[in-house]
C-alpha cells in the first residue's frame, strides 16, 4: 500500500500547464503514447505515434529519469475470485493539517495490505481497496476506522466507504489517464471504454505464476530478464506467464504520469455513487453504451483546462455541502447492481 498524489479511476483534473518545464511537441506525443499504450515496445510505439525509434527511446528515458511517469502493474482480483472493489473517503482533522498527511501515511504503511491506493491532502482522503469476501473487508474496515480514530486522525466524521461486487461490475479505464493527456496536451484522442464485463471462471494458479504475478507487480520497471533473478525462474518462463496473466486479465499495466510536475493542480474525488439493479436486456444494452454517452451528457464530469469553469457547485445540504453526483447513466456504467443507493 502506497500514500500518494496519483489519482484513481473515476477521478478528474484541472490543468493550468506544465509546471516543470514545457514539454516540446514529441515529448508531449510521446509521453501520451506510454500512457496510451503502456505495453508496446519502442519501435511499436513509432508505428502509432509517428516519432522515429530513436527519438521515442531518448525521450521516454528523459522523462522516466524526471519522473514525469512511472509504470505499475495492476493484479484484477476479480480473476482470482476476489469479491469486493471498496472505494472511500474520509475527513481529517484541521487542528493537525500541517502533519496529517504525514501521519495518515505512517499509519496505514505496511498495515493494511488490502488498500491498495491512498491519496491525502491537508484535510481528506480517499483509498481504494479490494478484498476476497465481505467478511474480510468487514474486519479491514473496522480496523482502520479504529486506528484512525485512536491516532485522532478523522476530523469529526466516520470513514465514509461504497463496496462494489467485482463480478458484476466495470472498471472500464482503470488508472488509465491518456484521454486526460490528450485534453490537456491537445491531442486527437477517441475516448474508448470495455463495455463487457470479466467472463471466465476464477484462475487458480501454481506456486511458481503465484511468485511470478507477485513479482510483475512488486517490480513493474525490471525487464523479464531482471525479474527472472529475483523470482528464481527462466526468463523464457516469466515473458510466457507475463502474457498469458495480460491475456487472460490477470494483469493489467498501466504508465501513471506525474500530474503534479504537469501542472495539474486540482484532483475532485467522487464521493457517491448511486446505482440501480438492471432488470431487462434494454437496460442492460443502455448500460454497456453509457460510458461513450455520459460523456457527452450535460451533467456528465468534464476536464476543464484552465481555472474552474464549468465545474458544477456543490449545494448546502444539512448545513454542508452536499456531493456531486455523476449522470445516472455514469453511475451505471461503472457500479455493480445495488437495489437501493449505496452501499456506506
Amino acid at each position: 500500500m502506497t500514500v500518494s498524489t496519483e489519482s484513481q479511476e473515476g477521478l478528474g483534473f484541472v490543468s493550468r500547464g506544465v509546471a516543470k518545464r514545457g514539454l516540446t511537441g514529441n515529448e508531449r506525443r510521446v509521453l501520451y503514447g506510454l500512457v496510451r499504450h503502456p505495453v508496446l515496445n519502442d519501435r511499436e510505439l513509432f508505428e502509432r505515434i509517428g516519432v522515429k525509434v530513436s527519438t521515442v527511446m531518448a525521450i521516454r528515458r528523459r522523462l522516466r529519469r524526471a519522473d514525469y511517469f512511472v509504470t505499475r502493474r495492476l493484479p484484477l482480483m476479480g480473476r482470482l475470485g476476489w469479491e469486493i472493489l471498496a472505494a472511500g473517503h474520509g475527513r481529517l482533522p484541521g487542528t493537525i493539517a500541517a502533519e496529517a498527511a504525514d501521519r495518515l501515511r505512517e499509519l496505514l504503511k505496511n498495515r493494511f495490505p488490502h488498500l491498495f491506493h491512498v491519496t491525502a491532502s491537508l484535510d481528506h482522503f480517499c483509498f481504494l481497496g479490494m478484498a476476497p469476501d465481505f467478511s474480510t473487508w468487514h474486519r479491514t474496515y473496522g480496523d482502520l476506522r479504529h486506528a484512525l480514530k485512536r491516532a485522532n486522525l478523522l476530523g469529526g466524521t466516520d470513514i465514509h466507504v461504497t463496496l462494489f461486487p467485482l463480478s458484476h461490475s466495470l472498471l472500464p479505464n482503470f488508472f488509465d489517464y491518456s484521454h486526460m493527456l490528450a485534453v490537456a496536451f491537445d491531442l486527437d484522442d477517441k475516448v474508448s471504454f470495455r463495455s463487457e464485463l470479466e467472463k471466465g471462471e476464477p484462475v487458480t494458479l501454481t506456486v511458481k505464476e503465484r511468485e511470478v504475478l507477485k513479482g510483475l507487480v512488486r517490480f513493474p520497471e525490471l525487464s523479464d530478464k531482471a525479474l527472472s533473478g529475483r523470482v528464481k525462474v527462466s526468463r523464457q518462463a516469466v515473458s510466457k506467464m507475463r502474457r498469458e496473466f495480460h491475456e487472460t486479465g490477470l494483469l493489467r499495466t498501466v504508465r501513471i504520469p506525474n500530474v503534479r510536475a504537469l501542472g495539474f493542480d486540482l484532483l475532485p474525488c467522487l464521493l457517491r455513487l448511486r446505482c440501480r439493479r438492471l432488470r431487462s436486456r434494454a437496460q442492460l444494452g443502455a448500460f454497456r453504451g453509457a460510458p461513450d454517452q455520459s460523456l457527452q451528457g450535460p451533467g456528465a464530469a468534464r476536464l476543464v483546462r484552465r481555472g474552474t469553469d464549468g465545474l458544477p457547485e456543490p449545494r448546502e445540504r444539512d448545513g454542508g455541502p452536499e456531493e456531486l453526483r455523476l449522470p445516472p447513466s455514469h453511475a451505471e456504467s461503472v457500479a455493480g447492481w445495488f437495489e437501493d443507493g449505496t452501499m456506506t
